[in-house]
């Protein structure tokens, strides 16, 4: 077969037959070929052990390598994950950010028309306070009177409180009453019924 240990064995035989047969010559030379098949064999076995110690390396090289590449995969795996959830983050805000933006240019459209309403009402300001002036004659009070004229020459409340010496809580009292006597919710309506 080829088989070193298999030699070695025959040899160690033959030495045993030709011990039991005292041929001395015959003994030493066949112990001299176990001897060198047993150098042969030790170089092998050691070979052998070197060649497994080389797979066991590379087999813990490649494991290494595989466990690398799965954390690096896990790494992009991540990543991607997160700027995945970063685009939904963005056009999340995006879109918040566009209705925020069209109810902003819907609320400017309302106070623009508000406004040209307010423009139109005070062009007739004048008709509507004589108007104003002329039914609220015996319905208010001297105090509301005066309250009533400046507020429908367009003042604040703070600007009526610094012509007629008063807080703004009490011009604030005074208008209340003055809108509940003329049945007007608000200064719109005022200058609205002022001007029919």
């Amino acid at each position: 077969c080829g088989i070193i240990k298999y030699h070695i064995y025959a040899y160690e035989e033959l030495r045993k037959i030709y011990e039991t047969r005292n041929d001395l010559p015959r003994m030493v030379a066949a112990g001299k070929i176990v001897d060198s098949l047993n150098t042969i064999y030790a170089r092998s076995e050691n070979i052998a052990a070197l060649h497994n110690q080389k797979e066991t390396l590379l087999l813990r090289e490649k494991d290494q390598r595989l466990q690398k590449e799965q954390g690096y995969g896990r790494y992009l795996t991540a990543g991607a994950a997160g700027l995945g959830l970063l685009t939904i983050g963005l056009l999340v805000w995006l879109l918040i950010h566009r209705q925020k933006q069209q109810k902003l240019e819907t609320e400017f459209s309302q106070m623009k028309t508000e406004l040209a309403t307010y423009v139109t009402l005070s062009r007739s300001l004048p008709t509507a306070r004589a108007i104003i002036e002329k039914t609220a004659i015996g319905l208010l009070s001297d105090r509301q009177q005066e309250v009533l004229t400046y507020l429908s020459s367009g003042l604040s409340n703070k600007e009526i409180a610094d012509k007629l010496s008063i807080s703004e809580n009490t011009v604030k009292y005074h208008i209340k009453n003055v809108y509940q006597l003329l049945d007007i919710r608000d200064r719109r309506d005022l200058f609205l019924n002022g001007s029919k």
